[in-house]
């Protein structure tokens, strides 16, 4: 009999509950580490340390699918209990000596990239974990007996309990700081485990004294010996192997990049919310497995799955393009502010998941049930090749990118590319598959749909700062400056975005080698007949690489280069020169400079009174140098007098952008390095008194505005209300800027 919609949606939803819940603790976790003490550090250590343990563990995971295939009768069951609880002591031996080793911390962190902080904390989260190996065999013989059984409901009720111990324990133990927020997280999901597994083996022990049916299959008893195990179980165990190191390697990846720690905790936010909102598709691989038993099956489940991916995908797009992720993402998990606008990026991108893995889990069931796995071990391996090659190659260009963007498309990626290799295997499998495969064909289609304005919208956003505006105090708070700088005003910004960094010289050589044109100093110096040495925008006449700050370009070189860079993401450009003057469409989705209330906005930290963009006090955050100033490093060599006595940056001349650590909006560079321009017309008067709605500057005026310190001027300028101005044709070694882009 061909298999209907209501048998596949009774089987299907208990197990697709169960997949939520179990996915809902690493996020549940994650909540509690959010309001703990250092919460980037414990996310951090447990997305670390948790991820590894998913990679040593993962060869138990197949157990449930091998169980249910394999296990037909007493005898199998024995012998597949056996094999099962062996791998998971050895398992457990192996991550208890990773874990109390002296040099295991140093291991993790070359892994990893992982600072000392990090890694140590990482390796007491997987001495808490150890015991899950040892249970979760036990758990996988019991699940496969209930599917088996077609009671797919005793799953669901034991992840529910599993999850709300773990939820009591991480919430309620929280607040009274005995253990570090990371180990006390860890702590709750091998509690949570160990009280679902005795659960389902209470449950699971009544089933086979009852001899409930659908368990055993006698005819097909016999003995499993370890050769007939591996031959079906060694590729899902590549397979798992291979998913989970994804996690790690991914982490390997970003921890390269420019700031491991907000990588990795980004990273370590967005990934358990992936995994989470594409879990119920993981459930139509038992699926596949137990109920596709005739030819005309299959196609009944690749319809029921498309209509159910397209829900999923509908449903999380609400919360991933929509208001309610900030709210959410600032409410619930209380992030940084920082941290909150990191991890947009990836969340953005987490709607395309389901379509990839419902098909993928439909696909791979069915391989499962005819017992061909190999394809899909083989489709896992290359996954994580392409994943490792592209990662890496892309991180060592671009160091600054997004981790948690770049984490999220690496994985999204790889899934498509396995996908591909076993529906292919599954044509060959089954040729009559062009019925069956259609719905897939559509989830394609949409997916695709839905592809094209996403990476529309989040084409460069690795290294633009989404900024929620607001109202805010602008001017000088603390009466230093001069009247230019007052009187102090409040001021109602909208939301906007600003570059994370200054514009690089690699970004704008690309900008000149494809117009083709001169700047304004290359201009003035071949009309002027000034030296082939004069200081240019590719030779300001001191070292720079292709990730320093662009100098020596003009106020109109940077508008140009605006609309050049809108034009060639496909955006609207805002300027457009009228009668002489220059002229912007705030309401444009192009890039343009900042305001001059915007980008003081941002070097106060979302309109915090402060003096400095990294505070009140000296230039250092942490130990650490805080900004590029004019100080002992530029003397020594004659670049600049040093302004800041007893300070050394390190550097002499400009440094690479991201040199010093971001302010709490995750944007670096406001406070030094280099001077940046702005959209306003200066003056020389002060402000207009009274509140003001998005201001642009004066109506008329010789100079535009430069806004920040630099590797070359005085104290005063680094000052967040400091105003300057140049004439807009004039360049300066020490002067570049940074894109802004409106959002309406």
């Amino acid at each position: 009999m061909t298999l209907r919609t209501r048998q596949i949606f009774d089987f299907y939803w208990p197990l697709m509950l169960t997949s939520q819940m179990m996915t809902l603790a690493a996020p549940i976790i994650n909540l509690g580490l959010g309001r703990s003490a250092q919460p980037a550090v414990q996310l951090a250590a447990y997305a670390v340390g948790f991820g590894l343990l998913v990679l040593l563990n993962s060869p138990l995971f197949p157990l449930v699918q091998t169980v249910a295939v394999m296990a037909t009768g007493p005898a199998s069951r024995r012998d597949l209990w056996r094999r099962g609880l062996t791998m998971g002591s050895a398992i457990c031996a192996f991550e208890l000596l990773l874990a109390l080793s002296p040099g295991g911390d140093e291991l993790i962190a070359r892994l990893m990239g992982s600072t000392p902080a990090v890694s140590d904390l990482a390796q007491k989260v997987i001495l808490v974990q150890s015991p899950i190996p040892l249970l979760l065999p036990i758990r996988s013989f019991y699940y496969a007996l209930f599917m088996r059984h077609r009671n797919t409901r005793i799953i669901t009720q034991s992840t529910a309990t599993r999850l709300a111990l773990l939820s009591a324990i991480i919430f309620g133990a929280l607040g009274f700081g005995h253990l570090p927020g990371a180990v006390l997280g860890a702590s709750s999901l091998t509690l949570g485990i160990l009280t679902e597994t005795l659960y389902v083996s209470w449950r699971g022990r009544r089933l086979l004294r009852h001899r409930a049916p659908g368990i055993d299959e006698l005819h097909l008893d016999g003995p499993v010996s370890w050769r007939a195990l591996a031959g079906f179980i060694t590729p899902l165990m590549i397979s798992t192997i291979t998913w989970s190191a994804m996690r790690p390697v991914v982490n390997a990846v970003i921890g390269r990049g420019a700031d491991p720690d907000l990588a990795q905790a980004g990273f370590g936010f967005v990934f358990p919310l992936l995994v989470l909102f594409a879990s119920p598709l993981w459930s139509f691989q038992g699926t596949a497995v137990v109920l596709v038993k005739e030819k005309g099956d299959l196609p009944v489940l690749f319809r029921f799955g498309a209509a159910t991916m397209a829900i999923f995908a509908a449903a999380i797009a609400c919360f991933a393009w929509t208001p309610l992720r900030s709210l959410i993402v600032h409410g619930a998990y209380s992030l940084t502010p920082e941290l909150a606008s990191y991890v947009v990026p990836g969340l953005m991108l987490i709607p395309l998941h389901p379509f990839v893995l419902g098909t993928r889990s439909i696909t791979q069931g069915f391989l499962m049930g005819q017992r061909r796995t190999r394809v899909i071990g083989w489709a896992s391996v290359l996954r994580l090749a392409l994943v490792a090659a592209v990662g890496f190659h892309v991180i060592r260009a671009f160091p600054g990118v997004n981790g948690a963007f770049l984490g999220t498309l690496l994985l999204i990626a790889g899934d498509s590319a396995e996908t591909a290799i076993e529906l292919a295997a599954l044509g060959r499998v089954w040729r009559r598959m062009a019925p069956a495969l259609a719905p897939a064909r559509s989830a394609a289609t949409l997916l695709l749909v839905l592809l094209v304005p996403l990476l529309s919208c989040s084409r460069a956003t690795e290294d633009m700062v989404p900024l929620p505006g607001g109202s805010f105090k602008m001017g000088d708070s603390f009466t230093e400056g001069g009247l230019t700088e007052r009187p102090v005003h409040e001021v109602q910004l909208s939301p906007f975005l600003l570059a994370r960094h200054e514009v690089t010289v690699d970004q704008f050589r690309a900008f000149m080698e494809d117009t083709g044109g001169l700047t304004t100093a290359e201009t003035a110096r071949a009309a002027g007949g000034a030296a082939d040495s004069a200081p240019c925008w590719f030779r300001p006449g001191f070292p720079q690489t292709g990730g320093h700050p662009v100098v020596c370009v003009s106020w109109h070189d940077a508008v140009a280069y605006c609309n050049w860079r809108s034009r060639r993401e496909g955006r609207r450009p805002c300027y457009r020169e009228k009668n002489g003057r220059v002229l912007c469409d705030f309401t444009a989705g192009g890039y343009r400079l900042p305001t001059e209330a915007e980008w003081e906005f941002a070097a106060s930290a979302g309109g915090q009174r402060r003096r400095h963009p990294w505070g009140d006090g000296p230039p250092v955050v942490g130990g650490a140098p805080a900004a590029n100033l004019a100080d002992s490093s530029a003397q020594r060599v004659g670049a600049a007098p040093a302004h800041w006595f007893g300070y050394d940056d390190g550097a002499a001349w400009t440094a690479s952008v991201g040199s010093y650590a971001a302010n709490a909006l995750g944007i670096h560079g406001l406070g030094g390095n280099v001077r940046e321009w702005c959209w306003d017309l200066l003056d020389g008067s002060g402000y207009e008194s009274g509140p003001a709605v998005d201001p642009t500057g004066a109506p008329k005026g010789p100079w535009r505005a430069c806004r920040g310190g630099s590797w070359a001027g005085p104290p005063d300028e680094a000052r967040v209300a400091a105003r300057g101005g140049l004439p807009p044709d004039s360049t300066s070694l020490r002067v570049g800027f940074r894109l802004a882009r409106s959002v309406r």
